[in-house]
């Protein structure tokens, strides 16, 4: 409980600082700028149980009996090289893929496609495939991990794209930081979400005896874990502007951060 206590104010002070911010570039920012940029922030903020994950990954069978016991060397150089590979294959393959797709085609297939890979993971978290299929477990969690990433990659290549097309001229740098700075402040609310939602599920591991009570409920964290994305799909027709990515995003006054926004409209006139 007293994890709970502490966990759940992080969880809040960070969201609440969020809020603040997308606020402002809802009332200051012009809304070709400010729509993607909350669909994508939305979208990382989804809770992450990846910490979780390593302790069910590697805990030993003293600790995790009948669990995958992979090494260290497995989960951070063979996971990452997996999720790497399918990473670089989605890159190399979204041009010619994606290319005459509008942005929520796009979209609305690469997100439901991960958190289908995502679920795949089940059967493992269950326990299913020990131990008829332990020998080949780690070759399937490298394979989901490749695909996850893959369809992973394909979901951030009309980000980049937005992104480039979203860019007033002469404020690149500027607009290219904002966008940054809302992303990677969206890691870190996923990361605190994640822990938030691991204690109410009584998830709590860190390595010793008791990891195994814990570890057998985290299937039900990370259920909520891979099914979130899907909420940000609902918002997706307000917030992500229906044309190709080929398109023209900003077509008024592309000089301009703010033409046509909630303050200018409101309290000042466009010169």
């Amino acid at each position: 409980s007293e994890e709970k206590d502490v966990e759940f104010p992080q969880f809040m002070m960070s969201l609440v600082g969020a809020s603040s911010v997308l606020g402002s570039l809802v009332v200051f920012i012009r809304w070709e700028i400010t729509g993607p940029c909350i669909f994508w922030f939305i979208l990382q903020a989804c809770p992450k149980v990846d910490g979780a994950l390593f302790f069910f990954y590697t805990d030993g069978p003293d600790v995790f009996p009948g669990g995958p016991a992979f090494s260290p060397w497995l989960y951070a150089t063979g996971m990452n090289l997996a999720g790497f590979c399918g990473a670089l294959c989605a890159y190399i393959t979204g041009d010619f893929l994606f290319k005459q797709w509008r942005y929520p085609s796009v979209i609305f297939l690469t997100v439901p496609l991960r958190v289908v890979t995502r679920l795949l993971l089940l059967p493992v978290l269950w326990r299913w495939t020990f131990p008829r299929y332990a020998d080949s477990e780690a070759s399937f969690v490298l394979a989901l991990e490749f695909m996850y990433w893959m369809s992973a990659g394909w979901t951030q290549i009309p980000r980049q794209v937005m992104t480039a097309h979203t860019t007033p001229n002469g404020y690149e740098a500027t607009t290219l930081s904002l966008m940054s700075g809302t992303f990677n402040m969206a890691s870190i609310i996923a990361s605190y979400c994640g822990c938030w939602i691991l204690s109410n599920f009584s998830v709590c591991v860190d390595g010793s005896t008791d990891d195994a009570k814990s570890l057998a409920r985290i299937w039900k964290p990370y259920i909520v874990s891979s099914v979130s994305p899907l909420l940000a799909l609902f918002l997706l027709p307000l917030l992500i502007p229906n044309k190709y990515q080929t398109e023209v995003l900003i077509t008024e006054k592309p000089e301009s951060s703010t033409h046509g926004s909630f303050f200018k409209r409101r309290f000042r006139r466009d010169s």
